[in-house]
């Protein structure tokens, strides 16, 4: 592959989808070709790596044109992207509160924050606390229309797994859950369903927390995924919708963040 780049220091990487990224740092001198060597190692299916500061494992998504029954972005092009493979854990998030990066989340009795249940995703958290994670490791939240494309699968599913309704391959309090309708306590240990797990290998897409996005929706900044305290099974369909104030929390809402 031949790459024109102007004179001076540059970054050159490499991405694959199912390898991770490979990058190299060249200097070119005017007029001169610079030949550099990169070699991809495989990983998991989309494997990108994980961030050395936060622990966060992101998966690369090729992205798409969103093709979606009842979407909201039909037609739209999705650029590639890399998503975190769960929701943002209580573990990870306590690394930025230490670092001095995040405020602390609210805690209580289905608040994970203080709990001991480090391997959860951190809820409690508002639209500002996500946001502050994400830019305090380098990333971003997640876009409406790559979180529509990411729990659709890509190709226009229903659910991450498939078209048929949630049961046991989601974290909800619904009929057919893995503890039963009206039995679920608390949120569920972070990529622990990965039957739920969407093609690309993206978990708790469906399920667990409602994870807040970027952008504005309908007078709030937007949240998608059903819960762990839901028991409508339409509350975890690719395309629904929700809002909340950016300084509001709920103990069924957390995040994951984008590159």
């Amino acid at each position: 592959m031949k790459l024109e780049v102007p004179a001076g220091a540059a970054r050159v990487t490499c991405s694959a989808e199912g390898h991770e990224d490979a990058s190299a740092d060249v200097t070119v001198g005017p007029g001169r070709a610079q030949a550099v060597k990169l070699t991809l190692q495989r990983g998991a299916s989309g494997a990108a790596g994980a961030d050395a500061k936060s622990g966060v494992a992101f998966i690369a998504l090729p992205g798409g044109t969103l093709q979606l029954a009842g979407g909201n972005f039909n037609g739209a092009r999705v650029a590639p992207f890399k998503l975190a493979r769960t929701a943002t854990t209580v573990a990870q998030y306590k690394k930025c509160v230490e670092a001095g990066g995040c405020g602390e989340p609210t805690p209580g009795d289905s608040c994970n924050w203080g709990s001991g249940r480090g391997d959860h995703p951190v809820n409690c958290v508002n639209w500002n606390q996500a946001t502050a994670f994400c830019k305090w490791m380098g990333a971003r939240l997640p876009t409406a229309q790559e979180r529509e494309w990411a729990a659709s699968s890509g190709e226009g599913r229903t659910f991450p797994w498939g078209n048929e309704p949630p049961g046991a391959q989601a974290c909800w309090d619904g009929e057919g859950s893995d503890v039963g309708k009206g039995n679920r306590e608390t949120t569920c240990v972070a990529g622990s369903h990965p039957a739920g797990a969407s093609k690309q290998g993206v978990q708790d897409l469906a399920g667990n927390v409602s994870e807040w996005l970027s952008n504005d929706y309908s007078g709030g900044k937007e949240l998608r995924g059903g819960s762990w305290n839901n028991v409508d099974p339409s509350y975890f369909r690719a395309s629904l919708r929700f809002r909340l104030a950016p300084s509001d929390w709920l103990i069924s809402y957390g995040f994951r963040c984008a590159l």
